[in-house]
């Protein structure tokens, strides 16, 4: 009832214009400014000389890109989360309009005879926004405004809108991987239906992207550069400083969703997988194991819960409860095959631990379809991928993206496997030189471009470049 009142207020406050109320509940509330560390403060003194001011849209999003801009000379990043973004959006597009197929495409699109609907929400919300930011913009200069994909509602009006008021638009794009001539073809596609791009620049991690977007004709050879990715500069530095491992050993299992395929194959290779590492941690008291989901991606369990409270950051509880829900119960299976885990505590279940905190000090490392087996290969570790043979006979094996390069991987074909792998690598974790190279070279041409050096050296002159044209 509460939240009802208050939709319904907010809205009026919006299709009223009272910027009296709205700039500073934005500006004061809804805006921060990100630091190095990760940490977050209000925005107090904004103008700041001689130096660049990001306005990161989406900024849940960025997976610690943000963290690596803030550590540039000369940078300020500022964050606003989605859900305020959405407010503002749901004032002109309803939540149905908004649900529809190809409302993105029909917003990139919008024609005032072959679809007036959309025409006239964005009409209407791009006035408010012009208005709302000339206004906010007053109060809190910014140079760029960022967003992480050009395939979301909410930031495209605030997007172009902010150029139209003399503001760099700019893209880091945050889908890394082009895995297959599928993945190839499902990206062009979606851009050549979206026209052409409203921005200024578009930042990807490697070729393969950049011709997701040039060769649809969305953007241009000039308006797409290969960057790599902002966050695998920490990920190399800790390379350059790895010290020695300490005891005792470490096996991290990178989780994955069980919707990722339908089918009952899949959910019995996901179970399998958790009751094979249990099984594991069971007979091995002296190891270490920790399954490392996205938190999206766990049920929120009291256990779960009370590792949320005392992590660092904003809370998901209300992520866990949307989806974490359909999930399969980790803790049930842990329960199950090995009912002293929580007593031993050699077995966790650790959604908000750093992902590349965990490859570094991980001897072995066990995914199936995550960006962290190939940030584990260019560490040098042993990534084992349980690839059973009954999934591998199932009409879902065709979909899977990692086909071409299991042989940069340990491939486990039954549950026995995975625990022998396992097993021998905790022993034996050295990767054969060849594979290495084969490793290094498909990071590169596929993850994250390792050719030019510095990715955050790479995007903060672009976006120095950028603003210095724009002035």
């Amino acid at each position: 009832m509460l939240r009802s009142i208050l939709e319904t207020l907010f809205r009026w406050l919006v299709r009223n214009s009272v910027f009296i109320v709205l700039i500073p509940l934005y500006r004061w509330l809804a805006i921060r400014e990100r630091f190095e560390n990760g940490k977050k403060s209000l925005v107090l003194f904004p103008q700041t000389k001689n130096k660049k001011k990001v306005l990161a849209l989406s900024a849940e999003e960025y997976r610690g890109d943000l963290e690596v801009l803030a550590s540039l000379k000369g940078f300020r990043i500022f964050t606003i989360d989605r859900k305020w973004q959405t407010r503002l959006i749901t004032c002109f597009y309803s939540r149905n309009l908004q649900g529809q197929p190809g409302i993105v495409a029909r917003h990139y699109n919008a024609n005032s005879i072959s679809d007036p609907k959309i025409y006239e929400a964005k009409r209407f919300a791009q006035e408010f926004m012009s208005k709302f930011l000339g206004h906010l913009y007053r109060c809190l200069p910014i140079d760029v405004v960022l967003l992480y994909n050009v395939r979301y509602l909410r930031d495209l009006d605030w997007a172009e809108v902010s150029k139209k008021l003399g503001i760099v638009y700019l893209v880091i794009f945050r889908e890394a991987m082009v895995l297959t001539s599928d993945t190839f073809e499902s990206f062009s596609r979606r851009h050549r239906e979206f026209g052409r791009f409203k921005g200024d620049h578009i930042v990807v991690s490697n070729l393969l992207l950049k011709r997701c977007f040039i060769e649809p004709g969305f953007a241009n050879e000039k308006e797409v550069t290969v960057g790599g990715i902002l966050r695998v500069d920490g990920l190399i530095k800790r390379l350059d400083e790895q010290k020695p491992e300490v005891p005792p050993p470490l096996v991290t299992m990178f989780w994955w969703s069980v919707h990722l395929f339908e089918g009952q194959e899949f959910t019995r290779l996901t179970t399998e997988a958790i009751e094979a590492f249990a099984e594991l941690a069971m007979v091995n008291p002296g190891v270490n194991f920790i399954v490392k989901p996205k938190p999206i991606h766990v049920r929120p369990t009291k256990y779960i819960n009370r590792k949320m409270k005392f992590r660092k950051g904003p809370s998901s509880f209300f992520q866990l409860k949307e989806f974490g829900n359909r999930q399969i119960d980790i803790e049930k299976i842990l329960d199950r095959v090995y009912p002293e885990w929580m007593i031993v505590g050699n077995i966790s279940i650790e959604p908000w631990l750093d992902a590349h905190y965990l490859i570094m000090k991980s001897r072995v490392i066990c995914a199936f379809n995550s960006m962290t087996m190939f940030e584990s290969a260019l560490a040098k570790k042993p990534v084992i991928v349980p690839y059973f043979d009954y999934f591998r006979e199932s009409i879902n094996s065709s979909k899977y993206g990692y086909h071409e390069f299991l042989d940069i991987f340990d491939v486990a074909r039954t549950k026995h496997e995975l625990k022998t792998l396992i097993e021998w690598r905790l022993s034996d974790n050295v990767i054969e030189p060849t594979v290495q190279e084969r490793r290094e070279a498909l990071f590169s041409s596929h993850v994250s471009d390792l050719s030019s050096g510095s990715s955050a050296a790479r995007v903060g002159a672009l976006i120095t470049d950028l603003v210095k044209k724009n002035i």
